[in-house]
């Protein structure tokens, strides 16, 4: 399969993955325990898709690079929020982690197809 269509397959798979979490939000006993947002479940997906983008094409593995990227900008961002933020727990810590993997893994997949 081509790039065109293997990127094509990912983005129809997200779309989705969205509204399916859509769905599943919505319904009430789900939604009194679980508070999940389409966002949520995009890292996973993005990991998954970066390593179907670049496995077969590269010869040096290019999501060790992207999550050893993501893990510095997290730590960046922590100690910085550490020595700002008094009230700083670990429920604070973890959701700011996943929050930059919200925002790190798909500019890292469109940087790949981008550069590619």
């Amino acid at each position: 399969m081509n790039d065109g269509g293997l990127i094509i397959y990912q983005v129809i798979a997200l779309v989705i993955l969205t509204i399916l979490t859509r769905i599943i939000s919505r319904i009430k006993p789900v939604r009194k325990h679980v508070k999940l947002i389409p966002l949520d479940l995009w890292p996973p997906f993005f990991i998954l898709t970066i390593y179907q983008l670049t496995v077969h094409y590269e010869k040096v593995a290019i999501l060790p690079y992207v999550i050893c990227g993501w893990i510095i900008v997290a730590l960046v961002v922590l100690g910085r929020r550490i020595f700002t933020d008094q009230q700083f727990t670990y429920k604070k810590s973890l959701l700011m982690l996943w929050r930059i993997a919200d925002l790190w893994f798909p500019l890292a997949w469109i940087l790949i197809i981008i550069f590619k």
